[in-house]
């Protein structure tokens, strides 16, 4: 867009205004499904940043349109504020997702805990971000089985894993305990906040496992 108002012969083709229309189409649309939306956004995130974020989509939609009609010099500049107010509402929104996502503590936790080593897994997951938390390598493991007991090299470590498959933790054959408890956004908040994803959130659990030592 900026370099079609930067060409001597802008004003003479009409097909330098089909980006204009078209962004400005996409956000119009964006809007209309935002708000349609609206109570899915606002339970996720909060009134005032589901606001925020509608706001953006309809200020963008109209400093496009506008600079597709004015062609002044001053249309990117404007286009470009238009586009901070939206991903600054945006990331606003997003901040308020916190509570959604228990690996920053989790990976504290277990940072915290493991100084002197411990061996940590993920089953049935993939959670990446808890390495860059908890400073540790997590393993993806298959399963529960002795494959997996074999793999230990710590007497101690902890074990993420959905709610829902806390029943495969009787393979183990050392004590374990579940930590803690609580939900993830299972898709991009995006679409949970449309309302697009039929299950928004899924159940992790924390555990901590210990091995006895053998006599």
């Amino acid at each position: 867009m900026a370099e079609s108002l930067c060409r001597d012969d802008a004003r003479e083709s009409p097909w330098r205004l089909v980006p204009w229309w078209l962004a400005a189409a996409v956000c119009i649309v964006a809007l209309d499904a935002w708000i349609r939306a609206f109570p899915s956004p606002v339970a996720l995130g909060g009134l005032i940043p589901s606001i925020l974020v509608a706001v953006g989509f309809a200020v963008l939609a109209i400093a496009l349109a506008v600079g597709a009609r004015v062609r002044s010099n001053s249309a990117p500049f404007a286009a470009a504020f238009a586009c901070a107010i939206l991903l600054a509402a945006m990331q606003h929104y997003e901040s308020r997702l916190a509570p959604y996502d228990p690996v920053p503590k989790w990976g504290a936790l277990v940072s915290a805990e493991c100084r002197e080593g411990c061996d940590t897994y993920m089953y049935g997951i993939h959670a990446y971000s808890l390495d860059f938390y908890s400073r540790k390598d997590w393993t993806i493991v298959p399963d529960l089985s002795q494959s997996f007991t074999k793999r230990l090299a710590h007497d101690k470590g902890f074990l993420v894993l959905p709610t829902d498959k806390e029943a495969d933790l009787a393979r183990l054959p050392f004590p374990w305990e579940v930590v803690d408890r609580a939900p993830i956004l299972d898709k991009s908040w995006l679409a949970a906040a449309l309302g697009r994803s039929g299950s928004a959130f899924r159940d992790l659990s924390l555990v901590r496992f210990e091995r006895r030592p053998t006599s």
